[in-house]
């Protein structure tokens, strides 16, 4: 593959095709050190063997150069990193970092965020991203579709089109925050549709185990928290989008005049000074109750149920 490679027309300098040689040798390296140490089984083997040749072959007939050197230079950083952290995981050193009481050394978080790196770098992650990508366009193009079919006139933009500008920026962000492991959406759809639903081993001597932390955790969250939750975006609603939509001069582009309208709407000059609305003057508490009560209320009900475990010895500071 290096012969074929610094024989390529394509490589037009003589470190292109060292980088290419380097890169190469590289991505076989670091692949056959996943595979010797057995973090692929079955079906995962075939795939992990499929995206090496697909690195090196985007080495060989790469027509973009910052592809053909991308994609094999993000497999040498992941492939390193899960080694490093599975190095880390073995290695038992006396000294050990803690974090707010978490062991940022300890071996067990390191091969979990070995695990975690392996479940976020596989192709499956890859397939569930596009798949993800294609329902989201699906879903929005409707709306597109919808708004482009209606006459534009010069001063009037659809409804359906605000309607899908809206949606694509917070969809876009969901998804640019979301997890590239399926996994994740997985467990969490499980346990809110099926949470009875679990593969129990009976020969399993610790089938019958169960992790009292999660427990613990959700009935040590008062009741506090959803009233100040629940009053805190229903105050944001009402204060940042409510309030100012029906005060515009065109309310979601579904009306004609503002819903709510100031007492000199219909003179055609104000000689006197502008009258203060009640809901100017509900909109100006309503500003300072959210900034003055609520987020410091909020702030300080988050840090009185978090500093008790954030305090508290950790287990893996004992083991």
């Amino acid at each position: 593959k290096t012969v074929c490679i610094c024989c390529s027309s394509r490589n037009r300098e003589v470190l292109e095709n060292v980088l290419s040689m380097v890169l190469a040798i590289l991505v076989a390296f670091l692949g056959s050190v996943l595979l010797v140490h057995g973090f692929f089984t079955d079906i995962w083997v075939f795939q992990f063997c499929l995206v090496i040749a697909s690195c090196q072959y985007s080495l060989l007939k790469g027509h973009n150069r910052i592809i053909a050197y991308s994609r094999p230079v993000y497999f040498c950083l992941c492939c390193g990193l899960i080694w490093l952290l599975h190095y880390g995981s073995l290695k038992i050193s006396s000294s050990r970092f803690t974090l707010y009481g978490v062991a940022l050394t300890s071996s067990l978080l390191l091969a979990s965020a070995r695990d975690l790196v392996i479940a976020c770098t596989s192709l499956l992650s890859a397939l569930y991203s596009v798949l993800r990508s294609i329902v989201t366009v699906s879903l929005l193009y409707g709306f597109c579709y919808g708004a482009l079919k209606e006459t534009w006139e010069p001063h009037h933009i659809p409804v359906l089109f605000s309607v899908f500008c809206g949606l694509l920026v917070a969809v876009s962000y969901h998804l640019s925050r979301q997890s590239s492991d399926p996994s994740v959406l997985i467990s969490l759809i499980q346990s809110k549709i099926l949470p009875n639903l679990k593969e129990k081993n009976p020969e399993d001597p610790l089938s019958e185990v169960q992790d009292p932390l999660p427990d613990k955790l959700r009935a040590s969250v008062p009741f506090l928290s959803y009233v100040l939750y629940a009053l805190l975006g229903t105050v944001g609603l009402l204060t940042h989008y409510l309030l100012p939509q029906v005060r515009k001069q065109l309310p979601w582009y579904c009306f004609s005049h503002p819903l709510l309208k100031t007492k000199e709407y219909y003179q055609f000059e104000v000689r006197d000074a502008a009258y203060v609305m009640w809901f100017e003057k509900l909109h100006v508490w309503l500003l300072f109750v959210e900034k003055n009560v609520l987020y410091p209320l909020v702030i300080l009900n988050e840090l009185s149920r978090s500093a008790r475990e954030l305090a508290s010895p950790k287990k893996l500071d004992t083991e």
